[in-house]
């Protein structure tokens, strides 16, 4: 049952933040190649008009492939390449955006357990900038903590340390379980919009750099650092959750 939860929780952050690359690349005139849940290996796809809808292997995340997307087909006027780089900017960061509203959307609904249903809209926002909050917070406390030297292994938790975390907090009523997702989302959020290569943060960061610099980074070299980047992502997964099956024994 713990598992259920957690692939229900999982699959709702990864739909919210995908579903707003997609409804913006759509709104702005984008093509939108691939709506992907999980990563490959693709165990199987349905193809709607331009837009293959497909589950894959690796269930720790979800992408939509929007054509153009790294540099190519810049003289197609569907292509993300050929878009002014506001509207670009708009569709890298709608997931982090509907990541956040999900987050509200999800306070406001655990304002009605502890107050009057006219304080709800507003409880919302509280509960939203405090959990933004607390999350930078902590953020920084690691980032301090490991330039520092010190051990951060005891903050950090991967899919099986959440899996754990969810199970502990099903136990203790639905609320609890709306607080953890609605803090979840707004994590995935944070941790998206930071400049790292293969994450929305990173690919903001180059065009911001091209936009600065007026130059255009090579295709092939932003391909190869968002590659590089989502390796060693997926290594650190492997890290994280050899340490949080190590720690249930």
């Amino acid at each position: 049952m713990t598992i259920l939860i957690f692939i229900i929780i999982l699959s709702l952050l990864i739909l919210s933040h995908e579903f707003g690359h997609f409804i913006v690349a759509k709104k702005t005139g984008m093509a939108v190649q691939e709506f992907g849940i999980g990563f490959p290996p693709r165990l199987f796809g349905v193809k709607k008009n331009e837009t293959l809808y497909s589950i894959n292997a690796l269930p720790f995340g979800g992408f939509v492939k929007i054509k153009g997307e790294e540099g190519e087909n810049e003289s197609d006027p569907d292509s993300f390449s050929s878009k002014p780089t506001y509207t670009r900017l708009l569709v890298l960061s709608s997931g982090v955006v509907f990541n956040f509203i999900l987050g509200y959307l999800l306070f406001v609904w655990l304002a009605f357990y502890d107050a009057p249903w006219y304080e709800t809209l507003a409880r919302g926002y509280e509960y939203l900038g405090l959990s933004i909050t607390l999350t930078v917070g902590a953020f920084y406390d690691v980032v301090k903590i490991a330039l520092s030297g010190g051990d951060v292994s005891g903050f950090i938790a991967g899919p099986v340390g959440i899996v754990s975390i969810v199970g502990d907090t099903a136990k203790l009523g639905f609320p609890f379980l709306i607080q953890l997702t609605a803090f979840l989302t707004v994590n995935l959020a944070i941790i998206n919009i930071l400049p790292i290569p293969a994450l929305d943060g990173g690919r903001i960061f180059f065009i911001l750099i091209e936009t600065i610099t007026r130059r255009k980074i090579n295709p092939k070299v932003s391909a190869y650092a968002h590659a590089a980047g989502f390796v060693a992502l997926l290594l650190l997964l492997a890290v994280v959750t050899v340490y949080d099956i190590s720690r249930l024994f």
